[in-house]
């Protein structure tokens, strides 16, 4: 998935971020002695139990050693706890705050077992913000592409879509709001996006919002040019040993993603490969539950004359197909002048 560089790089965030953590419980440990000196009298007591357990725990025939012990820490602890509480503090003010509880800032998950390891769902989400994001596109997602920015007046509520039948605003606006419905409901409903329409009229700016709305929900969303995927597809079937380990690891990656944007669909070269290629992707990521968005410039009728027919038939039945409508908006400032 990722070279030892990478991989070395990603150690190292995970540990400044533990070190951040450590940090900031240091200060406030500094805080609660300053604001409350007698819980340095508890600390100091809990700390000589703890080391008083570990020599008995050595030792046979403690049992009741060690629960006295267990009984005067419960009680120092509670002591601790109404302390803070009756100097305005929360109850677990002196605890580690992680940027992710559930692995703490470790980037593995322990089984109950504590040997199994596997990877937290933030490890993905970790590598994708530093190795696949651009800080270009993070400013992108952050203050531009995102639905506080979406304008839908700027859609014609008197120009029809001759396909649909419908106004473009009213087509934009059913687009928006099962777009919303796909990010509200990740995790609990398992669904797939196409989104197309003519150049310009918001197909990856609709996936942009949708992708920083997942990104606030603490959701990995890999953003991938349908090109790139299709380069990648290539150099996992080169002859050199290096490359072709390089990209198989990229592809698995790809192909588990929690959330993967397949962007401008149909402007690569299309063979027999990638058709091939695109079906592998579209049949595991659904066999395992993992979203998918599409954008495309390609109508229906397109994709099915390009693409074979089981790669059709997967986009048909497994996707929602959204349609945006209109023409060029970014001539008209609209969107702003991104690829659409």
């Amino acid at each position: 998935m990722i070279t030892n560089t990478q991989y070395d790089e990603i150690k190292r965030i995970y540990d400044r971020r533990r070190r951040i953590a450590e940090d900031k419980k240091e200060e406030r440990m500094k805080y609660v002695s300053e604001k409350i000196p007698a819980i340095d009298d508890i600390n100091e007591q809990l700390r000589s139990n703890s080391t008083k357990a570990l020599t008995l725990s050595l030792m046979e025939g403690n049992n009741d050693a060690l629960d006295n012990l267990k009984k005067s820490n419960n009680i120092l602890i509670r002591q601790k706890q109404e302390m803070m509480r009756a100097a305005g503090l929360p109850a677990d003010f002196l605890e580690n705050v992680y940027s992710c509880p559930e692995c703490k800032d470790t980037g593995i998950i322990k089984d109950e077992d504590g040997f199994t390891i596997t990877r937290c769902r933030c490890y993905a989400k970790t590598v994708i913000d530093t190795f696949y994001i651009s800080e270009q596109r993070k400013d992108l997602l952050a203050n531009r592409e995102n639905f506080d920015n979406f304008h839908p007046e700027y859609y014609s509520a008197d120009e029809i879509d001759e396909e649909t039948g419908d106004t473009h605003y009213n087509l934009m606006m059913k687009s928006v709001t099962k777009a919303l419905d796909f990010c509200d409901s990740f995790n609990i409903t398992y669904t797939n996006l196409l989104i197309r329409g003519n150049t310009g009229t918001g197909k990856t700016f609709l996936a942009n919002c949708i992708a920083r709305k997942l990104l606030d929900k603490n959701v990995s969303v890999l953003y991938m040019p349908a090109y790139s995927f299709f380069d990648i597809s290539r150099k996992s079937c080169s002859a050199n040993e290096e490359e072709n380990r390089a990209a198989t690891d990229e592809l698995d990656f790809i192909r588990s993603a929690e959330c993967l944007v397949i962007d401008d669909l149909g402007t690569e070269s299309i063979t027999k490969f990638t058709n091939s290629q695109l079906f592998i992707l579209l049949e595991e990521r659904h066999l395992n539950k993992k979203p998918t968005i599409i954008t495309t410039n390609l109508s229906k009728a397109q994709i099915s004359s390009m693409y074979s027919e089981r790669v059709y038939s997967r986009l048909v039945a497994n996707f929602n197909f959204l349609k945006m409508p209109g023409h060029d908006n970014r001539t008209r400032n609209v969107i702003g002048n991104s690829d659409y």
